[in-house]
């Protein structure tokens, strides 16, 4: 309702009813302000502490991640060590097998062996450094390799103990020299210092027929001159040329066939076979250990996989919460902001109703005019 003013727009409470109103107008203004401002600082402060509870725990999963992503390449590794621990067991009796046969036709029997002997030093090595626990650290001193795996974003490592099972040898001979197996070619190399400085032109042959095999060898080919084949000392020819050497095995501590003699008697592969008897046992343990390590490391990964899902989780209970925290705090500052403007609204309609009523009233009656004008 539009107040009406008798005095034809002269009306002092009038102009002081405009000026409220202007007043009123102005503090909206300000209490709207304030409240936006006071939204904004608050939200901020909330918002940064919110941030710094996601960022650890966005750091903290990224780090099991990482850690979960080194673990699960070690199990697959494992399971790749333990395949092929299983298939050198395999070679290791076919090899059994073959000695079996060997009187029958010794030179096609000892080449078969030597094929097998081969195929189980590709397999022993062929799996990455980090997680090969069947494999040696180098040829000559032949070292197990343990390997590592970090089980948490601590850096806490557990370590699991490897056992070389793959076949290797060398021989040291009496002038210092080393010969040392070429298992791809079925070759053997002196060296006058191993693995630096290769003596030229003394590629040899370890089998009867060096033809057969396909290989870029000497037709020289090395023949073990004593029968004591138990014997780590070795007596051996090759281009008619005698020596003499220590023999050092490691992994499974078969050797080539004419380590025995190409199994040209019963001495030979009497030994032979007690060398695979051995290595057949070694390696069944050994398959056993590395799936007991592949079960175990596998735990690991199941543990900070349900660890990452927790923090995930957590994650999530963090931004509800913070959400709602927000929801709540936004309607309560808005009711209070809205019991501010209404409290502001009413004072203003109060001021109105009073102007309206005394503007009427007091200019309606001339003396009680000519007395409020006396008295402004």
């Amino acid at each position: 309702m539009a107040v009406i003013d008798p005095t034809g727009g002269n009306n002092p409470l009038l102009s002081n009813f405009k000026l409220g109103q202007s007043m009123t107008s102005l503090i909206q203004q300000k209490l709207q302000e304030r409240y936006v401002a006071d939204m904004k600082k608050a939200t901020e402060a909330r918002q940064e502490v919110f941030d710094g509870q996601i960022k650890r725990y966005t750091d903290q999963s990224e780090k099991l991640s990482v850690v979960r992503g080194g673990i699960d390449l070690a199990v697959g590794s494992l399971g790749t060590v333990a395949a092929n621990a299983q298939k050198i067991y395999d070679k290791l009796f076919d090899m059994k097998v073959y000695l079996e046969k060997a009187t029958n036709d010794p030179d096609y029997y000892a080449q078969e062996f030597d094929k097998r002997l081969a195929e189980i030093y590709e397999l022993a090595d062929e799996v990455p450094a980090n997680y090969n626990m069947i494999g040696a650290k180098r040829r000559i001193g032949m070292e197990s390799r343990d390997i590592e795996v970090k089980i948490d974003q601590y850096a806490n490592v557990v370590t699991l103990n490897g056992t070389f099972i793959g076949a290797d040898y060398y021989i040291t001979d009496s002038n210092g020299k080393k010969w040392v197996p070429e298992w791809s070619s079925y070759a053997i190399k002196q060296y006058d210092d191993y693995p630096n400085t290769e003596t030229t032109g003394t590629t040899y042959s370890t089998l009867q027929q060096a033809s057969t095999t396909g290989a870029t060898v000497s037709t020289s080919t090395i023949a073990r001159t004593d029968t004591n084949y138990s014997s780590n000392t070795v007596s051996f020819q090759v281009d008619g040329t005698a020596y003499t050497g220590t023999l050092t095995k490691g992994g499974n501590e078969v050797g080539q066939s004419w380590l025995y003699g190409r199994f040209g008697d019963a001495q030979g592969i009497a030994q032979a076979q007690a060398d695979v008897k051995a290595a057949m046992e070694q390696v069944e343990m050994v398959t056993a250990q590395v799936k007991a390590s592949q079960v175990f490391v596998q735990g690991q990964y199941d543990t900070i996989s349900n660890r990452i899902g927790e923090v995930k989780a957590e994650m999530t209970d963090v931004m509800v919460a913070q959400m709602q925290e927000e929801y709540d705090f936004q309607a309560k500052m808005r009711t209070k902001y809205d019991a501010m403007i209404t409290n502001l609204a009413s004072l203003s309609m109060t001021q109105k109703n009073y102007t309206q009523f005394l503007s009427s009233g007091i200019y309606q009656n001339k003396l009680l005019g000519f007395l409020y004008d006396q008295s402004s």
